[in-house]
């Protein structure tokens, strides 16, 4: 037969002080700007060694994980920024936007001397 056991009293809820709230912000400011050095200097590296920057490379160089640059704004920030992977997609995507906005330029270009009727009778159709 098992022993019934009382149920524990709650502890009554107190508000931490000015001095923790302080300490712990200033531990977490530390803490946010060290993880962006590391990051920082790990991304130097990388380009000084010419590899390519990603989250596996920049684990492998300093250990920081993407979850502790994806909880911090800055370090975020700065990995988008120098991330081989994201500046070569951003750069095709401003390439591929320029050809399209070239073409449909062109396409229009045609139409300026068109009458209003003409125009409307075309795109009715």
């Amino acid at each position: 037969m098992r022993k019934k056991t009382s149920p524990r009293k709650q502890r009554a809820s107190r508000e931490p002080s000015e001095a923790q709230l302080a300490a712990l912000q200033q531990s977490t400011t530390a803490r946010r700007l060290a993880t962006v050095e590391r990051l920082r200097t790990a991304i130097d590296a990388l380009k000084a060694k010419k590899q390519e920057i990603s989250v596996q490379t920049i684990y492998d160089e300093c250990g920081l994980r993407y979850a502790a640059i994806h909880r911090n704004p800055e370090a975020l920030a700065l990995f988008r920024a120098n991330s081989t992977h994201l500046v070569a997609e951003k750069k095709r995507r401003t390439r591929k936007l320029l050809r399209f906005e070239a073409y449909y330029d062109q396409k229009r270009r045609h139409m300026l001397h068109w009458r209003k009727s003409t125009i409307y009778f075309k795109l009715k159709n």
